[in-house]
């Protein structure tokens, strides 16, 4: 997102390469979970990735544009983290879900900039671009160490088993 940001030199669009950032990641995050899935050899329950990723996909030439201009792109990417990450019990994700839909806010919402005075300019876009990437250094760094834990909890397991 922090690339569109730049590239278009706004904060607040409404443009289908911001709705097509927010709806890739849904589909690759849809496609680990089947990878993952068929890995361990049991069917995955039924959670609802699909589903939030073929709403992104169909969303994502024309409402989505249109309502992330009002609310912000990161806003809808949050909100989807966030209920699939309470669907799944996995607290990281629908923590990560819960800061990206206050930074989509904050940073990319034409309604609250409005409220709380931030024109939109470079500068302003530079800092919106710089936010969405330490969100997403802090989101990474996150999944990362809840995968290297799950990873240890199952070598763990597996060698109590022995």
């Amino acid at each position: 997102m922090a690339v569109v940001t730049v590239s278009d030199g706004r904060a607040v669009m409404a443009n289908w390469e911001a709705a097509v950032a927010v709806a890739v990641p849904l589909v690759i995050l849809w496609g680990a979970r089947l990878v993952m899935a068929s890995r361990r050899g049991v069917r995955d329950r039924r959670v609802g990735y699909g589903i939030v990723a073929l709403l992104a996909v169909l969303a994502a030439p024309l409402a989505l544009p249109v309502a992330a201009y009002h609310w912000g792109y990161l806003t809808f990417l949050g909100a989807a983290l966030l209920v699939l990450g309470w669907r799944s019990r996995q607290q990281v994700t629908w923590v990560c879900g819960m800061l990206t839909m206050v930074v989509g806010v904050l940073t990319g919402s034409s309604v609250v900039r409005g409220m709380i005075g931030i024109r939109e300019s470079s500068d302003a876009a530079a800092v919106s671009a710089s936010v969405q990437i330490g969100l997403g250094v802090i989101v990474l760094v996150a999944g990362a160490r809840n995968l290297v834990a799950q990873r240890s909890q199952g070598a763990g397991i597996g060698s109590h088993a022995a």
